[in-house]
């Protein structure tokens, strides 16, 4: 699993390189480099998106809508876990970077803004498709989402909101 992690460090790496060389463009065009206070950006919306899910979850716990059959809180599971979550930070800035740093500007560029918007939150969709359990309603809220969440970075003019939000 790290393995892959690692994977989309790479990708990032090759687009950053594409965008200086290929497309001459400065690395900072991508949304991730705003002289914004980042980490404080990171951590709001990482935050922000973890209280979502722990509410979502803890809802639909009380409706029913999960049980639980078993629990292991070792702390071997714990901690696996928690190294997890810096590759978890890799792998969605890294599609942050994709859809809403680099495809999304691009494609405003040269078409329109909601043309824009819709191709990156569809890409962004089609590249859960490989998710355990997938449907099609799951790649809708997905695409949806990440609708929202393009609506985000373009208001706070960078991705590091989008992309701790995602973490969670």
């Amino acid at each position: 699993m790290y393995f892959q992690l690692l994977l989309f460090l790479f990708v990032a790496i090759l687009l950053m390189i594409w965008v200086k060389w290929v497309e001459r463009q400065s690395i900072t065009s991508l949304g991730f480099f705003q002289k914004r206070k980042a980490f404080k950006e990171i951590a709001k919306s990482w935050g922000f998106g973890s209280l979502i899910i722990s509410l979502s979850f803890a809802l639909t716990y009380l409706f029913g809508g999960v049980y639980f059959t078993d629990m292991d809180f070792s702390l071997l599971i714990i901690l696996y876990v928690l190294s997890l979550i810096p590759f978890w930070f890799i792998q969605s800035g890294t599609e942050e970077l994709l859809t809403r740093g680099w495809l999304l500007p691009l494609l405003n560029r040269r078409f329109n803004l909601a043309l824009a918007v819709g191709v990156s939150s569809g890409l962004f969709g089609l590249m859960h498709l490989l998710n355990a359990h997938v449907t099609f309603y799951s790649i809708l809220c997905i695409i949806l989402s990440g609708i929202v969440m393009t609506l985000y970075a373009l208001k706070r003019d960078n991705i590091w909101g989008v992309s701790g939000l995602h973490v969670a």
